[in-house]
């Protein structure tokens, strides 16, 4: 270890190309979203550390909330800590401290009050190894200093015997010394000045301190303006009219202003009449005291619906149930009104709305939905012509801060006396039920004084029930059901909205009335006790909490994921891709946070992590049913057939799966009736799956673009030109081998000849004198439109493909490091000039290349392992590994010495995947660096003692942590990797 530190501090303060290992080198600790957080830095370090000492001047309730999951593990394990903060400048929240004496027993809390203090570093202790981190720099623990300000901090690792280590143990220590332990009488007192202190921040007669986020707002006049994506938003909805359209579709997300919105569109419009439909009298009223805002209280405006007939008014705003009545209807002439808004206009499919929206013909008409994706397939874009003003979907709110943050834990499903609940529908052991769903309550309700939730729940009886058990705990719980009248629910809502006294409500217990339509924006806690069956209704369900609200510093969502089929929908809804890559959700799911704009987190507990990848890698995405109901999504959006470059501009499924499902786009959409079959010939269709095979996944540039020059320019290109038109376009020098290889490969050279068959045996280009030109059977084949526009289609995915994952991070050979690689990838990327990918048992030793690619597949399945194959291969750390040869390979016959390149230059390049659940693609990790072997013996299942050479690698950068963390947990149905080695 003595060693390996003195490089690494080598490497970070004397010469960067030392190598080294990256886990121990000093480095910056930076708010660099996608790429990296303070709080990514700080939850990789409890995972690991068998102790720690915090010593920080502020933590807020919202801090605390981003390392609770961490900090519950890290009390699991026996870990100890210590944290120090102070009551310097009243900052501190008395709820973050109470949290932490109630749910942290193990963990000692003082605080420093003697003078300012203002310490901000943290040490985590690794006695297994023993080594400590130290991080320290400006980072306290609050929403802004762990995911979003600007902040510089420097990690640095040390021996025990270090003397920066001690200096900072004894300035610590002597802090330590000096605080005071939190106690209630404490704790009660100092909650008594920071009220005393917030109050005079609210009454403007104490400054806000700029060392933080102002927790406190200054009490004032507020002027209502649009904000940044309303105003494109507007900007778009004037471009629309001018270019003569009378109907547009807003997307936006809940919280987002859409109602406002709406009324910044009516002021520039000034129409006559106006009417607002909605389906509930509550956002009616809403919506009247909303557009009143904007347009003066003065104006003439009314209800229709709820016991309200107020139609003499130039505002009208209208609850649909009423409205679509035919003596209400017919009471309207056809262009009564000018302009038209219809609210949550997802519901048209229904007969109401659909009979409203035939009736009238106003100058202006438009829908405002958060989701206009349906369940039952109702076509909302064709009533708008297909015309979308406007969309703001959850991230990009999120991004502009116009939601509120919110922490997601997601962790495993209950359990009464150790047995669990699989199937969270059945509610038997009622009681201690519900004693478990209080206990998480209570240990993630983090700071939370006055609770207001929604509980979602799968059967009416259960909520029912489960409100009942939560009442007899002392939680202020009501039951609700969709056959509660409007009545009912509305003092329900008043209820929970009570800030204290006798009928106020914590929680509301239902099954899915609170999906869409309530507004409660006080809400702080949304819990899920029901499997997640679809991404739309998730993120309704969690968007319930996610309007902003004064006080409200973020949204809580506690969800208990139990063993379903569907839990691959919980990513697909935290982190709004619908590509549905299999591997995009794994490394969402591994990184949590990091993809989560703004100070908002995803945490999830080990079991939960595992249920939720066992189901990606469980879920098939490659039904045709499921395909085809992707693919008319975006039809529909479009309102005509869709190019494979429509799919990305619109964030929707990959079209990869296309062509994976039916090996050609084209065949796909054959296959669902959209193309004719015979509009091309067989050889057409076989050229295509040729295509199909390696240009849209867009791995490497070169054939691309030659296809691309060849379609183009028939009179033929150079190799010098092919080369210089690499440059131009992507900023690099392409080595000639890997334009040889790619040309090679539009001969069909690659391939065996059972697959060139397969594809026409078809040859694209050839050689004339100095150029390259397309061949006469290419030519021909080019003079059909329709192969000529999908080859087109197929180009510009692989371009936009091969810039969005593979140009940045490009390295030898066109791998990039922590991309995904099938063994036959691999042999093209290298330049192999034929496929040996079915010859690949682990590792190929590839003489004529001097490369030799290593395949480990990190947890066989228990069912599959063979002792003679079950090698011992392992990473010792991020950055070294332990490697084994297959059996029968001794220390100094043909493959070892190529291996550790006494042969020539041998480049050993490792490619894992964590189980063959993943499929036929591997983690690129890089080229590793021979350090040490020795010859060893494996027993196979005959008990029989076979030969093999064990080996150890460096690798050239250390695994980030979470993918590491990801490949070496093990899953409940994964193998050990371990066997008997002498």
């Amino acid at each position: 270890m003595r060693m390996s530190l003195e490089k690494s501090v080598g490497t970070g303060f004397l010469d960067e190309s030392i190598e080294s290992s990256g886990d121990l080198r000093p480095n910056l600790v930076l708010n660099d979203p996608p790429r990296s957080k303070v709080l990514s830095t700080l939850l990789k370090e409890l995972q690991w550390c068998t102790s720690f000492d915090f010593s920080v001047a502020f933590i807020t309730t919202g801090g605390l909330a981003m390392l609770q999951q961490a900090l519950l593990e890290a009390q699991s394990r026996g870990v100890e800590g210590r944290i120090l903060t102070s009551d310097y400048l009243t900052f501190t929240e008395p709820r973050a401290l109470e949290h932490l004496m109630n749910q942290f027993p193990s963990f000692e809390l003082k605080v420093y009050s003697q003078a300012s203090f203002h310490a901000k570093g943290y040490l985590f202790h690794h006695a297994d190894q023993g080594i400590s981190s130290l991080i320290v720099g400006s980072s306290n623990i609050t929403h802004g200093a762990l995911s979003t300000n600007r902040e510089w901090n420097v990690r640095l690792v040390s021996l025990q015997e270090g003397e920066l280590l001690k200096k900072t143990q004894e300035e610590f220590a002597s802090a330590w010394d000096r605080a005071i332990e939190v106690s209630p009488a404490w704790l009660g007192h100092y909650r008594m000045l920071y009220d005393s202190h917030k109050r005079s921040v609210q009454e403007g007669f104490v400054p806000v301190y700029a060392e933080e986020p102002a927790q406190w707002p200054v009490l004032g006049f507020t002027e209502i303006v649009p904000n940044s994506m309303q105003q494109e938003a507007l900007a778009s909805l004037e471009a629309l009219r001018r270019a003569g359209k009378n109907k547009a579709l807003l997307i936006s997300a809940t919280g987002t202003g859409k109602t406002f919105l709406s009324a910044f569109d009516v002021a520039s419009q000034k129409p006559q009449r106006f009417l607002f439909v909605v389906h509930r009298q509550q956002i009616a009223q809403a919506s009247m005291e909303a557009f009143k805002e904007i347009l003066g209280s003065d104006i003439s405006c009314g209800q229709l619906g709820g016991g309200y007939a107020e139609l003499d008014v130039q505002y009208l705003f209208s609850m649909v149930q009423t409205l679509s009545q035919e003596e209400v209807l017919h009471s309207f002439a056809p262009d009564h009104f000018d302009y038209i808004v219809v609210d949550e206009v997802h519901r048209s499919g229904a007969d109401s709305y659909l009979k409203i929206l035939e009736y009238f013909k106003p100058s202006f008409l438009l829908g405002m939905t958060a989701t206009p994706e349906r369940t039952d397939g109702f076509d909302i874009y064709r009533l708008f012509d297909h015309t979308i003003a406007y969309e703001i979907r959850l991230h990009q709110a999120l991004e502009a801060n116009l939601l509120c943050p919110f922490h997601y834990y997601g962790i495993s499903s209950l359990d009464v006396d150790g047995v669990p609940f699989e199937d969270l529908s059945s509610f038997s052991f009622l009681e201690n039920q519900a004693v478990k769903v209080k206990q998480m309550l209570d240990r993630y309700s983090i700071g939370t004084y006055r609770r207001r939730g929604l509980i979602f729940c799968s059967q009416n009886e259960e909520a029912k029930r489960l409100s009942e058990g939560l009442c007899s705990l002392g939680i202020k719980a009501l039951a609700l059901s969709g056959s509660d009248e409007v009545e009912v629910r509305n003092e329900a809502f008043r209820r929970l909205e009570m800030e204290d006294g006798e009928g106020m409500l914590e929680y509301l217990v239902a099954v899915d009335i609170f999906n869409e339509g309530i507004d409660i924006p006080s809400l702080n806690q949304v819990v899920m006790i029901r499997p997640t069956q679809s991404a739309i209704i998730f993120v309704q369900q969690m968007g319930r909490g996610l309007r902003k609200h004064p006080g409200k510093e973020y949204l809580t969502v506690i969800d208990f994921v139990a063993n379903y089929d569907n839990n691959y929908m919980i990513p697909i809804a935290l982190y709004g891709d619908t590509s549905y890559k299999k591997d995009t959700l794994r490394k969402f799911v591994s990184g949590e946070s990091l993809s989560i704009p703004g100070p908002s987190t995803v945490s999830f507990d080990k079991i939960a992590k595992e249920r939720i990848y066992a189901s990606i890698n469980a879920a098939s995405f490659q039904k045709k049913r499921f395909l085809s109901e992707e693919y008319m999504k975006v039809k529909k959006k479009l309102d005509k057939v869709p190019t494979m470059m429509d799919f990305v501009r619109l964030n929707a499924i990959s079209p990869l799966l296309f062509i994976d499902y039916a090996k050609s786009y084209f065949q796909f959409k054959a296959s669902i009736g959209e193309v004719e079959i015979g509009s091309l010939t067989p050889l057409h269709l076989k050229s295509l799956l040729f295509f199909s095979q390696i240009l849209p996944k867009g791995i490497r540039p070169y054939e691309g673009l030659l296809v691309g020059l060849l379609i183009d320019q028939h009179q033929g290109i150079t190799l010098e030109h092919l080369q210089l038109q690499v440059k131009d376009r992507y900023g690099f020098v392409a080595d000639e081998a890997s334009l040889l290889s790619s040309i090679e490969m539009l001969r069909c050279g690659f391939f065996s000849q059972a697959r060139c068959n397969a594809f026409g045996n078809l040859l694209y280009c050839e050689r004339r004198g100095s150029a390259i030109v397309p061949t006469q059977e290419f030519s021909t084949l080019l003079q059909n439109r329709a192969y000529r526009e999908e080859l087109v289609q197929m180009l510009a995915l692989g371009e936009y493909e091969y810039r969005q994952h593979y140009l940045e991070g490009r390295g030898e050979h066109d791998l990039v490091l922590y991309q995904k690689y099938t063994r036959q990838e691999v042999c093209r990327l290298l330049n192999w000039t034929r496929d040996d990918s079915s010859t690949i048992y682990g590792y190929r030793v590839h003489k004529e290349s001097q490369t030799c690619p290593i395949f480990v597949t990190y947890h066989k399945k228990k069912e599959t392992i063979n002792a003679s194959t079950n090698y011992p291969d392992g990473f010792l750390s991020r950055d070294l590994l332990r490697w084994t040869t297959r059996n029968n390979i001794k220390l100094q016959g043909t493959e070892p010495p190529y291996i550790r390149g006494e042969k020539g230059p041998m480049e050993n390049l490792l490619f894992v995947q964590k189980s063959n659940d993943e499929g036929l693609a591997f983690y690129y990790l890089g080229q590793l660096k021979f350090l040490a072997n020795e010859q060893k013996t494996i027993l196979n299942d005959k008990g029989k003692l076979l030969p093999i050479v064990e080996m150890i690698f460096r690798l050239p950068q250390s695994v980030p942590q979470d993918l590491y963390s990801y490949i070496i947990e093990k899953g409940e149905a994964e193998g050990s990797g371990s066997s008997s080695v002498v």
